[in-house]
């Protein structure tokens, strides 16, 4: 995976293959439906700081791309149900279908954001 916010991804083999093998190596921390532009994606979250999102095309489910964590910069809850996430690549706007589930997806996505902050810190030595 690019190390940069993708709006789409080719979807080819060689594609879902290197995200079938990138999955072994990483925990799920949640997954859900989400609306991003109006259009409803399968959202999956990972403790590696990475959201990768999916279309459902009836029996087919496309890998469209993805959110890398480590480069967002703020995390604002909107009201209603939604959540924007700012990065230097984009601005990314997400829709729930309620504010609690909103809610839940705040908490985990700035946990994941803030522990490595925390980590940053505790690893920084002064000598």
């Amino acid at each position: 995976m690019k190390d940069s916010d993708t709006e789409d991804i080719n979807d080819n083999n060689q594609t879902i293959l290197s995200y079938d093998r990138w999955c072994l190596s990483t925990v799920l921390l949640k997954e859900g439906w989400i609306s991003k532009k109006g259009e409803i994606r399968r959202f999956k979250l990972f403790a590696n700081k990475q959201m990768v999102y999916f279309a459902d095309n009836g029996s087919n489910i496309i890998l469209k791309g993805h959110i890398n964590l480590d480069k967002v910069t703020d995390i604002v809850k909107k009201t209603g149900n939604a959540l924007e996430l700012s990065t230097p690549y984009r601005f990314w706007v997400l829709e729930f279908i309620t504010p609690q589930d909103r809610d839940i997806w705040y908490e985990l996505i700035n946990g994941v954001v803030i522990t490595e902050a925390v980590n940053d810190i505790n690893n920084y030595h002064i000598d």
